[in-house]
């Protein structure tokens, strides 16, 4: 792509460069207001030559309705000031683009901003059904290959009905799962402040309580550790580092119930912390390869086997 501070090649209306880029111009900018759209891919195109290209795009659709008025007005002896109701179609759709798309999408999402912002029941409990019905999706067809057009079908929704309601399959997973870990966080740090309680007993109450979690929420929590989860350390979203501080607050009392059991001599001194604390979570986050509800163990038999393992390996042997 040629510099942009050599605009040189930009000055002529219909240039080369225009023309390649009237498709990505009106998909990722509001031609009202000049700004990139959410979530629009602009990694084609030099941004710093976008404004120009845009400016010279509106030029040249200009000049043709100058052009327009002027052949209307010999033809009909009309004055300039007639009204034209048919404008030719390379003006009011430049290269096919529909410009009153982008307008329409705009207002999907303010009423999707304002019917959030206002909480609606009937509102709320679509959203809910769409949440439940994406994250069964996410765990037939995998994360990354379902589309939007997937739940269109499975909703029976029209896609710009399904706009009110979300706006990616992003919104969707993340509503899915960040209420839930919130709640094991809390319960795990209201275990962790039980007064009458040691660190074996607060582990077997913790590993209790995140096993019949998983099967509750059954499949949320499993479709993000499949999917998403390995992603979350490496991205920069407010969305994304919630998560990670959960996560880690969550394994930090965790691995703070295992220091305090070997301080007190009730644990092996001779096991690392942290590596026990990556055991315990590697047993739970893999059940997602195997776990199914209402199969042959519950949520809490699988806890408790796990806990005979874990405590009985950790834990110091008699003298």
């Amino acid at each position: 792509m040629a510099s942009t501070s050599d605009a040189s090649h930009l000055s002529q209306p219909g240039s080369d460069l225009v023309r390649s880029s009237h498709r990505h111009v009106f998909q990722t900018c509001d031609l009202q207001t000049a700004r990139i759209l959410p979530g629009a891919d602009v990694d084609a195109i030099d941004l710093r030559g976008l404004q120009q290209v845009m400016q010279i795009e509106a030029q040249s659709t200009t000049q043709k309705i100058k052009e327009y008025m002027e052949q209307s007005r010999k033809v009909t002896g009309r004055s300039k000031k007639s009204i034209v109701k048919a404008p030719p179609a390379d003006i009011a759709k430049p290269d096919g683009i529909e410009k009153p798309m982008l307008v329409k999408a705009s207002n999907i999402a303010r009423r999707r901003q304002a019917a959030l912002a206002e909480g609606g029941a009937d509102y709320t409990a679509k959203r809910d059904e769409l949440v439940q019905l994406a994250v069964k999706l996410f765990q037939e067809k995998g994360f990354k290959a379902t589309t939007l057009n997937d739940l269109s079908k499975a909703s029976g929704l029209e896609r710009a009905t399904l706009y009110y309601y979300v706006s990616s399959k992003e919104e969707l997973l993340q509503e899915a799962i960040q209420g839930m870990l919130k709640s094991n966080v809390d319960e795990a740090s209201r275990i962790a402040r039980l007064p009458d309680l040691g660190p074996k007993e607060k582990l077997k109450l913790l590993f209790e309580m995140l096993m019949t979690s998983y099967e509750d929420n059954y499949p949320h929590m499993y479709v993000y550790i499949q999917e998403l989860m390995h992603e979350v350390p490496h991205e920069s979203s407010p969305w994304a580092k919630q998560m990670l501080r959960q996560t880690r607050n969550f394994e930090k009392m965790a691995m703070a119930l295992i220091v305090q059991g070997i301080e007190e001599g009730i644990f092996r001194s001779d096991v690392s912390a942290r590596i026990a604390t990556n055991a315990i979570f590697g047993m739970f986050n893999w059940t997602h390869r195997w776990f199914k509800p209402n199969g042959k163990q519950s949520g809490r038999e699988v806890a408790d086997t796990f806990c005979k393992i874990f405590l009985e390996g950790i834990s110091c042997k008699p003298s």
